[in-house]
Order: C-alpha cells, then structure tokens, then sequence
C-alpha cells in the first residue's frame, strides 16, 4: 500500500471508530433521559431558589422552617441528578427554567401574608407537576430512572406540606385561584 494510501486508510478507520463510539455513547441514554434530567434540574435549581426566598421573607415560622426543608432537599437531589448528568454525558442547565425565574421575581416582590400565601400556592402547583412528571419517568432501569423513584416520596410529601400550608394560609386574593 502506497504512504498516502495508508494515510487516507487511518484517517477513514479513525473517523469511522469516532463515528461508532459517538453512537454508541448517545444510544447508552435511554429515551426521554436527556429531557427529564434537564428539567428535574431546572426545578431543583428553582425549588432551592424559592425554599431559600421563603425562609428569608416568610412571615410565618411554619413556612421559614418549610422553606429551608426545600432547599436542602433539593440541593441534595441535585447534586446526585448533576452526577446523573455528568456519567449519561447530559449537557446540565445551571439555572431554573424561564417561566420558573419569572415566577421567583414576582414573588420576591411579596411580603407579608401574600408572599406567604403564594409561596405554598407555586410551591403546591411545581411539586404536582413534579410528581407526575417523575412518576412517569420512573419506570425502566436507567440511572435517572432510580433517581425518580427514589425522589417521589419526598417530593408527593412535600407537595402534600405544601398543600396543607395553603390551607391553613388565608388567601390574600379576592380573585386567586
């Protein structure tokens, strides 16, 4: 075989076995991992942002104290789902989702009863739509998968905290849902 033969042969065998470890490495993530890790971590990065708001502006003992659970539990679970991340080779975001940083602005404008109110009200509403979004993740054996069903108890206890916090938080709202 000729010098630029054997070149032109390298080359090619070398971008064919880049080419073949590339898809093997993108079909080593299950289907919907990529999209459920990046969102479980936008709301994770939201729920530490809105727990640490909470405990700092809450005017009630009960929704400081709930606001500093949030925060703690969710910066625990993101530090496994980054690892997560990291080993599925999943481009991490490193900050909450739009709509989520929009709702954190208006309620950092809140005081009194009508932050505390609306904290539980967002917080309920995010951690229902967590919990489906997780339950329905749960299923397979993947890495993220385990990860889901290892936090569904605590995020549907949490929901239900939330919940009960609403409840027993008078609205400020003549209008609020």
């Amino acid at each position: 075989m000729k010098p630029s033969m054997q070149a032109t042969y390298r080359s090619a065998s070398a971008l064919v076995l880049l080419g073949a470890m590339m898809l093997s490495a993108s079909a080593a993530v299950p289907a919907g991992d990529e999209r459920f890790v990046q969102n479980a971590i936008r709301g994770n990065y939201a729920a530490i942002q809105m727990g640490r708001l909470a405990a700092a502006q809450g005017t009630n003992d009960e929704i400081k104290t709930f606001g500093r659970i949030i925060a703690q539990d969710r910066e625990k679970a993101n530090a496994q789902l980054l690892q997560i991340a990291n080993r599925l080779g999943i481009p991490a975001p490193s900050r909450p989702g739009p709509q989520q940083a929009q709702e954190y602005q208006a309620l950092k404008h809140r005081s009194g009863q009508p932050f505390d109110w609306r904290f539980v009200m967002l917080t309920a509403k995010d951690y229902g739509e967590s919990v489906g979004a997780y339950w329905r993740h749960a299923v397979g054996d993947g890495k993220a998968a385990r990860y889901a069903r290892a936090e569904l108890p605590g995020l549907w206890q949490q929901g239900m905290t939330a919940r009960a916090l609403m409840a027993a938080t008078a609205s400020p709202e003549p209008d609020a849902p």
